[in-house]
């Protein structure tokens, strides 16, 4: 994280901005010294984050006004239709076989650990917006294994989707800031060293996503971020969209050399 102020036209006026090294996502913490909505934001998310169990979303939505407004802001941040071309990665042996391109579906429902869209380990498909974004996203790579990926081209025009761009600060505030809190790697952050369970604030997206009826959420790589091309996003699935998605593959798997995008 970084911290940027300017003083104001008025003595001792203080304005400061918060810059995520991740994605690149920013926002204003302070302006003309009056706190923004980041403020409680950034409350609510050390508040939810410090929950052992799961939080009992409804109840949280029913009585904190801060959940409310980021609930609102999802509702209208919303829109219709799914279309383009997603990629998914995943490891498989040296020497094996092409896989089967019905390989890349998501996991049984019982069997996908937990991560940043998939509380309680339920089951959802993460896709990327291109090979190299899903073979970064990609984890147990080693020397007996190679990263294999495979094209979806979606094509789900009645379905509701909502993409968390970068500029989402000045129409859907509350929304940007709890991404503005939430977008980083548990495993290096260190924005928040001492929050427990990280990924409660996308949980709680996922929950207004299922509660709104929303397919698909498409967000920012971290793990290729803003160190890497510009425009690399993740693409989750949820809900009975992902049987209609693991349908729409195209081509065959193909076998990316290392440290390329390049097929073989």
């Amino acid at each position: 994280m970084r911290l940027f102020h300017h003083r104001g036209t008025l003595k001792g006026e203080l304005t400061l901005k918060v810059i995520r090294g991740t994605t690149g996502r920013s926002g204003f913490h302070l302006i003309a010294d009056a706190p923004t909505a980041h403020v409680a934001v950034q409350a609510f998310v050390l508040e939810i984050c410090a929950f052992e169990a799961l939080p009992k979303w409804p109840e949280i939505l029913d009585s904190n006004p801060v959940a409310g407004a980021i609930g609102r802001d999802v509702s209208q941040a919303t829109s219709m239709g799914l279309t383009g071309s997603y990629w998914r990665a995943r490891t498989f042996s040296k020497g094996i076989a092409e896989p089967s391109p019905t390989e890349f579906g998501a996991p049984p429902a019982g069997s996908q650990p937990e991560g940043r869209y998939n509380p309680g380990g339920s089951r959802v498909l993460y896709l990327a917006n291109d090979p190299s974004t899903a073979a970064a996203e990609c984890s147990g790579c080693d020397g007996s294994r190679e990263v294999w990926v495979q094209e979806f081209v979606i094509s789900l025009t009645g379905c509701r989707a909502i993409r968390l761009d970068l500029d989402l600060e000045e129409q859907h505030a509350h929304l940007h800031y709890l991404l503005l809190d939430s977008e980083y790697l548990p495993g290096i952050a260190t924005d928040f060293p001492n929050v427990r369970n990280p990924y409660r604030p996308t949980h709680f997206l996922t929950f207004l996503c299922e509660r709104s009826g929303i397919s698909a959420v498409e967000y920012p790589s971290i793990r290729r971020g803003i160190g890497g091309t510009q425009g690399t996003t993740n693409l989750v699935v949820l809900g009975e969209a992902v049987g209609l998605v693991e349908q729409m593959t195209v081509g065959q798997p193909l076998r990316l050399r290392a440290g390329t995008e390049d097929a073989v």
